[in-house]
C-alpha cells in the first residue's frame, strides 16, 4: 500500500465516510492513477480532464456514475494532497439526467408478489413495500428491531449514517410472526447461507426479478421499485410530503417533492383542455397514406426485442444457471425498449398533419434500436476511411480453450487479440518474401456467433497493398490474394 493511498483512507476514516463509500472511492482514484500510469501526486489538471472525457466518450458511463468518480478525485486533490484549487472548475460535475421511476399499481404489487416462490424472498420484498425500506436495511434488520409494542420498526445506521423509525403495520406484522415460526432465527430476522450473516441484497435481487418474469408484468420491476412505490401510493392517499419524506429517511424535501409528479392525485387533479375541444373531432390523415408520402420508415417486420419477447422466458428458465445479472438486464431492456412501459411522447411530422405516438427507448448500449444511429454514424466514418483500393477481408479467432478465459477476463484478453492480430499482419506483410510494404487496415470486434454462442473472433479490413520500406512507392498483392503462399 503505498503512502498516498493509506494517508487517503486515514482522511476518508476520519471524516467517517461510510465503508462502502471508501471502497469505491479508492476503486475511482486506482482507476485513475492505472489509467496514466503514474501516481495521482503527479498528475495535473489536464491529466484530470482527459479522463474526464475518456469516462464519458470512450468507457459510455452513466452520468451518476462519473459523479462519483469526479467525488473521489476531488476528495483526494483537495482533502488529501491538499491542493488549492478551483474545483469547480477544474474537475466540474456532470449534469445528472433527471428521471422518474415507473410506479407500480396496487394490483400489480400484489400480482408480483404472490409470484416470489420462496417464503423468505417474498416477506423481504414484501417489507420492503410494507414499510417503505431499502433492501439492504430490511435485509439487516435484527428480531429486535420488530416493535410490536409500539408498532414501529427501527432503522439503525442506514444511508447516511442515521437512524429511523418506519411504520409496523399488523399485516405486516402478521406476516413477520408467519416468517419467524417457520424459520425461527435466532439474531438476523433474515439469516443468510452463514451461521452469523444475513441474507444478501443480490438473493433478493435475483429472486426478484424471477418474479418479474413469472408475473408477465411490463414494467421493470426492482426491490427498490417497491420503496418508490410505497412513496407515491402514500401520497395518493392524502399522506403529506413531510410525513413520507421522514419514513423514507431523506435528507432533503426535494428528494421527496419528486413524487409529487407522479401521484395521480396530483398530475390528474385537473382536467385536460382535450375534454373541452367540440366534438366530433376532424377527421384523421390514413397514417399508411402519409406514412409513404413523407418518407416515415416503418419498422421491419422482426426485430430481436420480437424475438427475446417471445422465447425469452423459456430460454432464461432453461440457462437460468449461466446467465448473469448483467445479461438478464440486457434482456429485459431490449423487450421493454420503445414500449409504453417506459414511457411515451408525440410525434409530429412537419410536412404534414400527421401525428403519431412515439414510445422512449431503453438506451442500453447492447440495444440494436437504440444503437442503430451510433452504428450507422461509424459506419459512414468507416466508409470515409477507405481509400480507392480493393480491400480484403481476414478473420482472426480466438482457440475455444481461450475464448472460455476470456469470457470471464474480456478486456485482458481481447486488448492481446487485437495486439497480436496487428503485430501479425504488419509482421508478415513487412517480410520482402510475402508483401514488402507498411499496410493498413481495421479491425472489429465480434463476440458472439451467429449460433449466439460465445465466439470471440476479429473481423480485419485490410489495404490490398502498401507502402514500401522508404514510403516512396506503393507495393500492390497480387490480383485476388492478400499475400502469396510460400
Amino acid at each position: 500500500m503505498t503512502s498516498l493511498r493509506q494517508r487517503m483512507i486515514e482522511d476518508m476514516r476520519v471524516r467517517n465516510l461510510a465503508v462502502g463509500t471508501q471502497a469505491i472511492y479508492l476503486r475511482h482514484v486506482s482507476q485513475f492513477a492505472r489509467h496514466f500510469g503514474k501516481s495521482p501526486a503527479d498528475l495535473g489538471r489536464e491529466q484530470i480532464r482527459s479522463f474526464q472525457v475518456y469516462l464519458i466518450q470512450e468507457k459510455k458511463l452513466d452520468p451518476s456514475t462519473i459523479t462519483v468518480a469526479v467525488s473521489a478525485i476531488r476528495f483526494l486533490y483537495k482533502v488529501t494532497l491538499r491542493r488549492q484549487w478551483n474545483f469547480d472548475e477544474i474537475i466540474p460535475a456532470s449534469k445528472r439526467p433527471r428521471r422518474l421511476p415507473v410506479i407500480l399499481s396496487p394490483e400489480e404489487i400484489l400480482q408480483f408478489l404472490d409470484r416470489v416462490p420462496a417464503v423468505k424472498h417474498r416477506t423481504i420484498l414484501t417489507t420492503c413495500y410494507a414499510a417503505g425500506l431499502r433492501v439492504s436495511e430490511v435485509v439487516r434488520l435484527l428480531i429486535s428491531d420488530i416493535d410490536s409494542q409500539r408498532m414501529v420498526i427501527r432503522i439503525e445506521q442506514s444511508k447516511g449514517q442515521k437512524d429511523r423509525y418506519v411504520i409496523l403495520s399488523p399485516r405486516l406484522l402478521g406476516i413477520l410472526r408467519d416468517w419467524w415460526r417457520i424459520e425461527k432465527p435466532q439474531h438476523w430476522l433474515f439469516p443468510g447461507s452463514g451461521v452469523d450473516r444475513h441474507i444478501t441484497t443480490g438473493a433478493v435481487e435475483q429472486a426478484c426479478q424471477k418474479a418479474h418474469r413469472l408475473g408477465h408484468i411490463s414494467k421493470p420491476i426492482t426491490p427498490h421499485s417497491l420503496r418508490h412505490a410505497f412513496a407515491v401510493h402514500r401520497l395518493e392517499s392524502g399522506t403529506d410530503v413531510r410525513t413520507i419524506q421522514l419514513l423514507l429517511g431523506h435528507r432533503n424535501l426535494a428528494t421527496t417533492a419528486k413524487y409529487l409528479r407522479i401521484a395521480t392525485s396530483k398530475v390528474c387533479s385537473t382536467t385536460s383542455p382535450l375534454e373541452l375541444l367540440p366534438h366530433p373531432f376532424p377527421p384523421r390523415p390514413d397514417p399508411s397514406r402519409l406514412s409513404t408520402e413523407c418518407g416515415l420508415m416503418d419498422r421491419p417486420k422482426l426485430e430481436v426485442a420480437d424475438v427475446l419477447r417471445r422465447y425469452g422466458e423459456a430460454y432464461r428458465e432453461q440457462h437460468a444457471a449461466s446467465l448473469s445479472t448483467a445479461q438478464r438486464r440486457v434482456m429485459s431492456a431490449i423487450e421493454l425498449c420503445r414500449t409504453a412501459a417506459l414511457g411515451s411522447h408525440l410525434e409530429h411530422c412537419d410536412q404534414c398533419p400527421y401525428e403519431r405516438v412515439g414510445y422512449d427507448s431503453c438506451r442500453n448500449r447492447h440495444c440494436p434500436k437504440c444503437q442503430c444511429l451510433a452504428r450507422a454514424q461509424w459506419i459512414e466514418e468507416r466508409q470515409a476511411e477507405l481509400l480507392d483500393t480493393q480491400y480484403f477481408h481476414v478473420v482472426f479467432t480466438l482457440p475455444e480453450e481461450i475464448a472460455a478465459i476470456a469470457y470471464q477476463n474480456k478486456e485482458v484478453v481481447y486488448d492481446i487479440l487485437f495486439h497480436a492480430t496487428s503485430e501479425t499482419l504488419r509482421t508478415i506483410a513487412a517480410d520482402p518474401e510475402h508483401l514488402g510494404a507498411e499496410i493498413g487496415f481495421f479491425a472489429v470486434l465480434h463476440s458472439w456467433g451467429q449460433n449466439l454462442l460465445f465466439h470471440p473472433h476479429l473481423h480485419v479490413a485490410v489495404l490490398s497493398g502498401g507502402l514500401s520500406p522508404h514510403g516512396d512507392r506503393w507495393v500492390s498483392c497480387r490480383p485476388s490474394f492478400f499475400l502469396p503462399y510460400v
